[in-house]
């Protein structure tokens, strides 16, 4: 009954495995698919053949050759364009500078090959070539009258490369030297005065005042060293800040003290300090009283025409001023009204925060309470002063208390709020109604209001958002009104931290909150850090500071104009504001960094723009021409105002229209209305009355009555019905046209004064959200007009349901409007791509719907175990939902797993997390979290050079690359032989090598006659192919070629030689030669000899031995002895020996003695059987408490013996419980849990493999037929390769054919599938049937 059980267990087993007969592995050249190709490290896909190869180096690909398009800076050289490991400079033959620096950024040459770029240039010696810069990249100089190499102390010692100011300073600053440069390239010493520079470096002096070079040479820049070109104050002050234009007007002088100084009207624009005008008056020949008088004054009021006489000519002389108490020029506006004295000064006090009023006989402050009228009433009172209505039969400041009505009641002179309760009292947050019960209705009664905590009336805002302790109050705080979010039952602060895992991008981030940026995570934001260097790639924007980042590949850095090759000024000026683009002469050639001077760039096509100087010209008029500052006077668009001043913003056209000149500081300046536009500053003019002055809102037309009219005017103005008004506060409008925005360029309504504009002053006709949003963007709909814009949940109609105040999207779900989230999804979606579409940062919940997303181990359904909030992919198992870990990615190379995940690596197999190196096995030895790596004989090493090898012999350097040697404590790149250490003398770039102790020096070896050596052993020493003639060292010969005993010792074949001293000739070693009496002796002497007691002579078989030395001597054929029954020396038997039983074949130790091999069940005793049988394997057991050996046929023969049952652990497991042991055939479930990995099961007799496959996160047997991409060449023990061409996975070295054959065995196959599963139905119950009946 027991057997008939297995017998069945077998049947269900077979039915659903299939095996396949064990064969060689596939070669590469046999191998269908890249992805099969990967996984063998001696293959590589060929990309451009589409084809697997046999990998051309023996070693592993390594992280340099699988970066040689670019390839890396530590631990690898660029050789004949192979990327290779760096072994060290000295490798490489290279004879300049730059060869050996295209290999390596560390290496130079001394004219040979590389070597090191040292620390300091000094250490370079007398190597002119490798005396270029030091280990800091620093030039080195070369001093040619004693050809010595130094760290450069002099700026005539920089490189002759050097041909810009910038670049020698630069460089000079290293070394606190200032240097500048000079003509035909290199630098020289800035000069203390200007005069001694070259034009190259004419550019600033010793103490740092500027040069300039004039043509012919170079000049202090002062002003009266100024071209004599210049014919205008701009040019002079553009040329140096302290030059006006000279008295000859060509050229310049230290501008002067006081503006009498002047003698010409072109001069006369400022002295120190102070503004100047052209004081000029002209007279008519009828008029006798008239003086004539032209010169240039301070611009002060005083100094204004004495025909000024009213306080608008002052003020459009200078803004400061009024007209003096006689009515005959002007002075300066006083501090206070009741200074004044006459009416015509009585406008306003100096600052012009107070306006003055002249109430009959004294200038006073213009309030309310100072008004003087024929009659007060409310229409008077409002058109002294818009500020002021009627109060007991007086002018008085529109307070609040002052409104008797309610319909009066709306608000105060400075356009606060007024609130109506019996009277009219000054809206605040502590007189509001309790019945106001949310932060909205507080917010709609004062927008520095929120709810009180017991939800009854309101507070003012807090100044900090923790000091909210409940959900309706977390809204606004502080002065400046910041977000407030409520957050795990608290209120903070909206900060970058608080924004949503659901932010994927920099955009969205900033977009959040200024200042914030996406996270390492690429999920959620953090605040913008301070440097590029702290960025990851997809963060490499932008800092704190505004600096913009540039990702070059392996990090961020800073912007530099180098970085990009554009080849527009735009493009590159784009990139960064400090570029241009780059022109050589004939064509453009990427971004470079602005010159700081216009005058600095020598062609045309360069000539845009300068750091220091702003826009530049190429001046074709100029002989030769040159780039220059841009100019009014230098300008070619002399058609318009506008034309002239898109050419450079300060600039408008002169009146003849012939060119372009500055804008005045002054609207009264310009003479001609073709140029009245604007001031210098950007103030408005207008013609008036045949003269430009300020663009002032009374000025404007009297019949304009609309808002717009004034507008198209100035964008300063509104109307009053009658003209023009300055914008103010919406308050101060009387006029319902007027009655449009305030200076906040806020919107005013007109109910029935003109105040902001609130929601609740929208028609109560409207009914949309969108009507509502159009009034006022903060509005939506109550159904009967507009209300504020909060919560969703505060809307309780569907149509108001659009939006919250933040934004953020609501909707309408059974009769409530709610926030549009994850939860607000239909129960009907069952997939997460319906929730993702509902709203990104959803998954499906377990019983229908959405929820947010959250960690992996959150998911509760498969359906949602894709990523986790964070956007980390999960994986599910019968566990549930967890974590994507590195080894759940079958990714067989470095890269792809580094791009999965930056914390994982590849072992060759599937994807491991990052370690050092030396954790590493052979197949994924490529880079680890200390650097490159590489596999040197049974371990992988970090590596970035020979040295990082800690080998102390010459053979282990070697082994692991031929360009390394020893120097006894570390690996070190080898070098010409005279150059290498005792230790690693042995093999040089320029050959072998060989060490002379007596000369304690390396040398290169080139023949044995070269080395001038006594002894054979000295000479064995230099070379193992050479021996003595007593004089020198010669080559090994055939002994019978030696005339000397002394070089008697090896013939060519390593040999021993023979000295015959009778014959005194030398011979091959025979055994006859040797005196010894014992075997060792004799076979250490030569391997052929043994002996027979008293010499020695050639090993024969046992049967030519002597009775007297036959137990002595070795026999060809084995250890011999004597048999004194036949007489004769035999081989001894194997019974016959006491211990070693291996001297003679098929011969074991039984434990007690030595005995012929048996077969497994002949064995007594259990070191016998442990010997193994001729049979094949034997295991020990025990059979009613006997020992007993057998022969293993099966893992289940071992489940007594531990050592025999792990003997054959690729197909046997070893299970021991505390009362039993059992050793089991392996399935193909509890062999991937031993090993981590689902790989076919090789049979007990190692012949066939029985076909184990994923399937559902689990390991189980499988069919060939079931084989995909993924599965064929592992599940097959690669003896399989995926035929994608035919989408089947066909045995290697075969060809596929559609055939009706294999048309017939795929149907047969799929027949059979049927039947075993019906096999599988019948199966079962009998099985439970069987085992039912057996319990």
């Amino acid at each position: 009954m027991k057997n008939m059980m297995l017998l069945l267990l077998n049947l269900l087993l077979v039915s659903h495995s299939e095996l396949l007969p064990k064969v060689d592995q596939c070669t590469c050249k046999q191998i269908l698919s890249s992805k099969d190709c990967t996984q063998l490290t001696k293959c590589q896909w060929n990309t451009a053949s589409g084809s697997c190869e046999d990998r051309k180096s023996t070693d592993l690909e390594s992280y340099c050759s699988i970066n040689s398009s670019n390839c890396p800076i530590n631990g690898c050289a660029l050789q004949q364009g192979i990327c290779k490991p760096f072994s060290g400079c000295s490798v490489y033959q290279a004879k300049t500078h730059e060869e050996c620096q295209k290999i390596s950024r560390l290496c130079t040459t001394n004219g040979e090959h590389c070597i090191m770029v040292d620390l300091l240039c000094d250490n370079f010696n007398d190597n002119q070539l490798g005396c270029v810069v030091d280990l800091d990249g620093y030039p080195c100089y070369w001093n040619n009258d004693n050809k010595k190499c130094y760290q450069i102390q002099n700026c005539n010692e920089l490189p002759s490369s050097y041909t810009t100011h910038q670049t020698c300073y630069e460089a000079g600053q290293i070394k606190m030297l200032k240097c500048t440069a000079k003509e035909g390239g290199g630098c020289m010493d800035i000069t203390s005065d200007c005069a001694s520079l070259q034009k190259l470096g004419c550019v600033q002096n010793q103490l740092g005042n500027d040069c300039f070079w004039d043509g012919s040479s170079c000049k202090d820049k002062t002003c009266t060293n100024a071209p004599n070109t210049y014919t205008t104050h701009e040019q002079c002050q553009k040329y140096l800040n302290t030059c006006s234009l000279n008295n000859d007007q060509k050229g310049c002088m230290d501008m002067p003290s006081s503006c009498d100084s002047y003698i010409n009207e072109s001069q006369c624009i400022q002295v120190q300090g102070t503004q100047c005008f052209w004081f000029s008056i002209t007279c008519k020949d009828s008029d006798t009283n008239c003086q004539p008088k032209a010169e240039c004054k301070s611009w002060t009021c005083e100094n204004a025409y004495s025909t000024y006489n009213s306080d608008i000519q002052c003020r459009q002389f200078k803004s400061e001023c009024t007209v003096n108490n006689t009515n005959n020029g002007c002075i300066k506006r006083l501090e206070s009204c009741y200074e004044y004295t006459t009416q015509n000064q009585c406008v306003s006090v100096l600052n012009d925060q107070q306006n003055c009023y002249w109430n009959g006989s004294k200038c006073v402050d213009k309030t309310c309470i100072n008004a003087v009228l024929n009659k007060y009433d409310q229409v008077s009172c409002s058109r002294y002063m818009s500020q002021c209505t009627i109060y007991n039969n007086k002018c008085t400041q529109k307070t609040c208390n002052t409104y008797l009505s309610e319909k009066q009641c709306s608000n105060d002179y400075q356009n606060n709020k007024c609130a109506w309760s019996g009277t009219c009292t000054l809206k605040t947050c502590e007189n509001a109604s309790d019945e106001l019960t949310s932060h909205k209705d507080c917010q709609q009664w004062l927008n520095s209001c929120t709810v009180q905590s017991d939800l009854k009336g309101c507070q003012n805002l807090e100044q900090i958002c923790s000091a909210y302790k409940i959900q309706d109050q977390c809204y606004l705080a502080g002065n400046t009104k910041y977000t407030c979010l409520w957050i795990n039952g608290q209120c903070v602060q909206k900060s970058c931290s608080t924004a949503s895992l659901y932010i994927y991008t920099d955009e969205e981030c900033n977009s959040y909150l200024s200042g914030c940026m996406i996270s390492d995570q690429k999920s959620g934001c953090v605040s913008r850090k301070a440097t590029c260097i702290e960025l990851q790639e997809h963060q490499c924007s932008i800092t704190n500071s505004g600096s913009y980042c540039f990702w070059n590949g392996l990090q961020c850095v800073a912007r530099q104009c180098t970085q990009v090759v554009y080849n527009t000024f735009k493009a590159c000026n784009t990139f960064l504001s400090t570029c241009t683009a780059n022109y050589d002469g004939t064509q453009y050639n990427g971004c470079v960094n602005k010159q700081n001077k216009c005058n600095q760039y020598n062609n045309e096509f360069m000539c845009i723009e300068s750091l220091s100087e702003g826009k530049c010209i190429w001046n074709k008029k100029a002989t030769p021409n040159a780039c220059e500052v841009r100019s009014c006077q230098n300008s070619d668009q002399t058609t318009s105002d506008e034309a002239c001043n898109n050419f450079l913003n300060t600039c408008t056209v002169n009146s003849a229209r012939t060119g372009c000149i500055e804008r005045y500081l002054k609207c009264s300046e310009y003479a001609n209305e073709i140029n009245c536009k604007y001031t210098k500053s950007g103030d408005e003019c207008i013609w008036y009355n045949n003269l430009c002055t300020d663009r002032t809102c009374d000025k404007a037309d009297k019949t304009y009555t609309s808002h717009n009219e004034c507008q198209s005017y100035s964008k300063n103005c509104t109307t009053n019905g009658k003209g023009c008004i300055k914008i103010d506060q919406c308050s101060s409008y009387t006029t319902k046209s007027g009655c449009i925005i305030d200076k906040n360029n806020q919107l005013c309504t007109f109910q029935p004064s003109c105040n902001l504009q609130q929601c609740s002053d929208a028609p109560q006709s409207y009914s949309t959200d969108e009507q509502c949003k159009n009034y006022k963007k903060e509005c939506t709909t109550n159904g009967n007009g507009c209300v504020l814009r909060t919560e969703c949940s505060d809307t309780y109609i569907e149509q108001a349901c659009v939006t919250d105040s933040n934004g953020n999207k609501c909707t309408w779900i059974n009769n409530k409007c709610v926030a549009y989230s994850c939860s607000s999804a239909p129960s009907k979606y069952v997939t997460e791509i319906e929730c993702q579409l509902h709203k990104l940062g959803c998954t499906v919940n377990q019983s229908g719907g959405c929820t947010n997303k959250g960690l992996c181990k959150d998911a509760k359904i498969q359906q949602a175990c894709t990523t986790d909030k964070y956007g980390n992919q999960c994986r599910f198992s019968k566990d549930g939902c967890r974590d994507i870990i590195c080894s759940d990615v079958a990714y067989t190379n470095h890269y792809d797993c580094a791009n999965f995940n930056s914390q994982c690596t590849s072992n060759g197999l599937t994807c491991i997390t990052q370690a050092k190196c030396d954790t590493k096995i052979q197949s994924g030895c490529f880079l680890g979290s200390d650097g490159p790596c590489l596999w040197v004989k049974n371990g992988c090493y970090q590596y970035s050079s020979c040295t990082s090898l800690q080998f102390q012999t010459h053979e282990q350097c070697y082994e692991f690359s031929n360009e390394c040697t020893t120097d006894g404590f570390t690996c070190i790149p080898i070098d010409k032989c005279e150059k290498l250490p005792p230790q690693g003398c042995i093999q040089g770039t320029d050959g072998k090598c060989v060490y002379l102790s007596d000369k304690n020096k390396c040398v290169l070896f080139k023949t044995c006659n070269s080395i001038e050596y006594t002894t054979h052993q000295d000479c064995q020493n230099v070379n193992k192919t050479c021996t003595t003639d007593e004089t020198k060292c010669i080559e090994l010969q055939d002994c019978s070629s030696y005339t000397k005993q002394s070089s008697c010792q090896l013939n060519s074949d390593q040999q021993k030689c023979y000295y015959d001293e009778k014959e005194k000739k030398c011979l091959d070693l025979q055994c006859s030669h040797i005196q010894f009496t014992t075997h060792e002796e004799c076979n250490t002497a030569l391997k052929t000899c043994t002996t027979n007691t008293t010499k020695c002579i050639s090993i024969d078989k046992c049967e030519n031995y002597s009775k007297e030395y036959c137990n002595i001597a070795l026999g060809s054929d084995g250890k011999c002895k004597y048999d004194p029954t036949d007489n004769k020396c035999r081989l001894i038997k194997c019974t016959e020996l006491v211990d070693n039983c291996t001297q003679i074949s098929k011969c074991v130790d039984s434990g007690i003695g030595c005995v012929e091999q048996l077969t497994c069940d002949k064995y007594e005793t259990e070191k016998g059987c442990k010997q193994g049988g001729s049979d094949g394997y034997c295991v020990w057991y025990l059979d009613n408490g006997e020992g007993k050996c057998k022969i293993m046929s099966a893992c289940s023969d071992a489940s007594t013996n531990k050592e025999a049952c792990q003997s054959k652990s690729w197909t046997c497991q070893w299970t021991e419980t505390a009362t039993k042991t059992t050793c089991a055939q392996h399935t193909c479930s509890s062999k991937s849990k031993e090993t981590g990995l689902c790989l076919p099961i090789l049979d007990f007799f190692q012949k066939n493999y029985e076909l184990c496959a994923l399937s559902s996160e689990q390991c189980i047997s499988a069919q060939k037929s079931s084989l995909g991409a993924q599965t064929c060449f592992q599940s097959t023990a690669y003896t399989y390769t995926w035929d994608s061409a035919n989408s089947f996975c066909l045995q290697c070295g075969t060809i596929y054919t559609n055939t009706n054959n294999q048309t017939n065995n795929s149907n047969n196959s799929n027949t059979n599938d049927t039947d075993t599963d019906n096999q599988v139905q019948i199966l079962f119950p009998m099985l439970s049937l069987i085992i039912s009946i057996y319990i």
